[in-house]
């Protein structure tokens, strides 16, 4: 265990009722393709617009993905309802946060937008009448845009081809500019996770997203999921959508989830890249943060340097340990890199 903060310790002993868990089920999304990836440069944190690839993409991630639908419904009446029937029903967000770049502002609306498309249904009572869940409406109108869900900075490479080098960008940045100026921090794997990491126990935090009374989505179950996370009535399911970035995604993944279960879950890696973990253009992954009631959750401050954090590993071995930065909090991947919504995957695997 790390080293931590006082401030960091948060106990939702009066938020979760008693004998009840809570569960966070995060929707981690990556942005569709946006211009800079099309053009083979890094984009970092300069704003970069999705291209028309991106925008059917993450529409098609709203309209098409299969876990975006009741598939087990809580009313009794819906069991044995079919797909169809299911669709009729609304699949609602609790939260809906988005970095505040472009391309992943857009690719959050988009999918929201697919999916009220996708909830718009004409009844079968003998009526022409298009139903539209208001829902998805409020949804659209209370993205909540972070700054912490950013992508990492690339300093003086932002706005330079990938196979720029970083030394030479560095250079040609100085001899440009005044002596007393410096140029543009490149975050490095821990700085990218000590702003994830806050954003993460804003969440944990956030008593108004605790206590919120819609509750009664039920959690979705796929042949991958039943035996990890089964539906029960004495946990409260609360689902968030996360649109982000590359490098923001793999930091959430690499750092909470143990090698081994990225492996079982059919991880890829880029050995050209230092094994970086691809997480594809436009791709959804679940992430279950399970909390209980009457324990204290700490956030831990430890920072691990590169060769720790499964991110950069130049011999192409992956470290089975991982270190768990949820203190206290189960940690359960549902979904991986998943693609099923596209016609064509992306294999731009930059940050």
């Amino acid at each position: 265990m790390g080293t931590f903060d006082t401030d960091s310790i948060v106990n939702p002993t009066t938020i979760i009722p008693e004998a009840q868990k809570l569960s966070l089920r995060l929707y981690l999304v990556r942005h569709g393709e946006s211009e800079a990836n099309q053009r083979g440069i890094f984009a970092g944190q300069l704003d970069s617009p999705l291209t028309e690839r991106g925008v059917s993409d993450a529409k098609s991630l709203g309209e098409r993905s299969d876990f975006f639908i009741l598939q087990q419904p809580v009313d009794s009446q819906l069991q044995r309802a079919d797909r169809n029937e299911r669709e009729l029903h609304p699949f609602f967000f609790h939260r809906v946060y988005s970095s505040d770049l472009i391309r992943a502002h857009d690719t959050c609306r988009l999918i929201l937008e697919g999916l009220r498309s996708r909830q718009s249904r004409k009844l079968t009572n003998g009526t022409d009448n298009e139903r539209t869940e208001p829902g998805i409406d409020s949804l659209l109108n209370d993205i909540r845009l972070d700054n912490r869900l950013r992508e990492r900075s690339y300093g003086t490479l932002q706005g330079m081809p990938w196979s720029s080098d970083r030394n030479y960008t560095d250079k040609m940045w100085l001899d440009t500019h005044e002596k007393d100026e410096s140029p543009p921090i490149f975050e490095t794997d821990n700085d990218i996770w000590i702003r994830v990491k806050k954003f993460l126990l804003s969440l944990i935090e956030d008593e108004e997203l605790l206590r919120s009374n819609r509750d009664s989505m039920p959690r979705m179950e796929s042949s991958d999921m039943i035996n990890s996370s089964i539906a029960n009535k004495e946990t409260m399911t609360k689902h968030i959508l996360i649109t982000s970035h590359g490098g923001v995604l793999r930091q959430i993944l690499m750092r909470l989830v143990d090698v081994d279960k990225l492996k079982r879950m059919g991880a890829l890696y880029d050995p050209q890249r230092k094994n970086r973990l691809i997480t594809p253009n436009a791709s959804l992954s679940i992430l279950d943060l399970s909390l209980e009631c009457g324990h204290q959750y700490e956030i831990g401050e430890k920072e691990l340097g590169e060769e720790r954090t499964g991110l950069s590993y130049r011999d192409g071995n992956l470290r089975k340990n991982h270190d768990n930065h949820l203190e206290g909090i189960n940690v359960d991947l549902i979904l991986l890199a998943n693609t099923d919504h596209l016609k064509d995957v992306s294999q731009i695997h930059d940050d």
